[in-house]
């Protein structure tokens, strides 16, 4: 009796193809909205993650000066020190440490070429602390360090600029004028959070930075930063505390003296940019959605039309032994197709426009089980909710008067 149905409704549905169309419109632009805009929030999210990432697994960086008081007397601005960055590497919580110097622009030249660029001068853990993957050869060493060698790590962006046609590794590169042996090229990385180039860079031993590019400026074991990573993201929060507490100590502030440093915390920001784009997700999907309850009333119409066009025929029906049950099951087995074929080609047009939109516009798109259930689940149930009354109101129908009203 199910199949009877089913084929009795199939056949009601084709019998009149535009206008079920139409109603479908509404559930096939519905569903492919929300499933595109959940994916292209979800993409967002997911870079946003990722760029977090390049810049450093758990990553805290320690800078001189304070950023705010707390009601405290602000305590005098101090440098740190390399020592400083011993010391919070034996906190049980971090991983390693990393002194590193701001970034200063310098001018690189190879041969005819050259190039300006962002120099870093760092250790060896640098690399591992930032993510840092090595294309070709490997980090300068803590002898390197030691002795102050003019040896360079290059980023991608250095080699497309100056070594198009010949290979970088060990060849010999100027900077500022000095001769710089490259001893490692990184993988690429693209642009940061903030919108810099993160390939258009060189790190250099700290040392070597200090004495031959810095100048006499700069004291010997004092740093301008200090790059630390926590063992994991679950211990961020206890890490910065025991850093405050080591420094705090290391610099013999008194209680009513505010911090002369402060510890930064990428994910933080990470929180914030998630939140930013989780909220943006479920605002699109919810502007989406309204294409869905648009495409339900839709269905309405159209079924409310279809049971007054096919009234003579329900009437007949009923005379000749037709229950309510069947006759309201049939016009809610047409509600539910319509609602059902709707979301399956909205899912396919979802995800072809979003895979356009990844190949030729680059927006991140990342789609999900969940978001294509609730889709699906969703218009599937507006077409149910929306085909009620309809099959209700058909499945009343008294015979006698359904043929009275179709022989007028």
């Amino acid at each position: 009796m199910f199949l009877g149905l089913l084929h009795e409704a199939w056949i009601s549905i084709g019998a009149s193809r535009l206008r079920t169309f139409l109603a479908m419109l509404g559930i096939v632009i519905g569903v492919g909205s929300v499933v595109l805009m959940l994916a292209i929030g979800s993409g967002s999210r997911r870079s946003v993650q990722e760029s977090i990432d390049k810049l450093g697994s758990n990553l805290l960086i320690v800078t001189p000066g304070s950023m705010e008081s707390k009601g405290l007397r602000t305590s005098d601005f101090t440098n740190l020190t390399m020592q400083d960055a011993d010391a919070i590497a034996h906190i049980a919580t971090v991983v390693d440490t990393a002194p590193a110097t701001r970034p200063r622009d310098f001018q690189l030249a190879v041969g005819k070429l050259n190039w300006s660029s962002r120099i870093i001068g760092s250790t060896p853990s640098y690399f591992a602390i930032r993510n840092w993957v090595f294309a070709q050869g490997d980090s300068f060493t803590e002898e390197d360090m030691r002795l102050g060698k003019n040896v360079a790590v290059v980023g991608a962006t250095i080699i497309d600029k100056l070594f198009k046609d010949e290979s970088a590794l060990g060849s010999t590169m100027r900077i500022n004028g000095q001769p710089f042996k490259i001893i490692g090229i990184l993988e690429a990385k693209g642009q940061g959070l903030d919108g810099r180039d993160q390939d258009d860079t060189v790190i250099i031993p700290i040392t070597t930075a200090k004495s031959r590019l810095w100048g006499s400026s700069y004291v010997r074991g004092i740093t301008d930063m200090i790059y630390a990573q926590a063992s994991s993201r679950d211990v961020i929060d206890q890490t910065i505390e025991d850093i405050v507490e080591l420094m705090r100590k290391r610099n013999k502030l008194k209680e009513t003296m505010g911090d002369n440093f402060t510890v930064h915390n990428l994910t933080s920001i990470t929180q914030v940019a998630t939140e930013a784009t989780k909220a943006l997700s479920i605002l699109l999907g919810a502007i989406a959605s309204i294409s869905l309850v648009v495409g339900g009333i839709g269905i309405m119409n159209i079924m409310l039309v279809t049971v007054t066009e096919r009234t003579r025929e329900i009437g007949i029906r009923k005379a000749i032994g037709a229950s309510e049950h069947s006759i309201l099951t049939q016009f809610l087995m047409e509600a539910v197709i319509i609602s059902g074929v709707g979301s399956a080609l909205g899912l396919v047009i979802g995800y072809a426009i979003g895979g356009a939109a990844q190949k030729w516009m680059a927006t991140p798109v990342e789609y999900s089980l969940w978001s294509v259930i609730l889709a699906l689940g969703v218009a599937v149930g507006v077409g149910i909710l929306s085909g009620l009354y309809p099959a209700y109101k058909a499945a009343k129908l008294q015979p006698i008067e359904a043929l009275r009203v179709a022989g007028a």
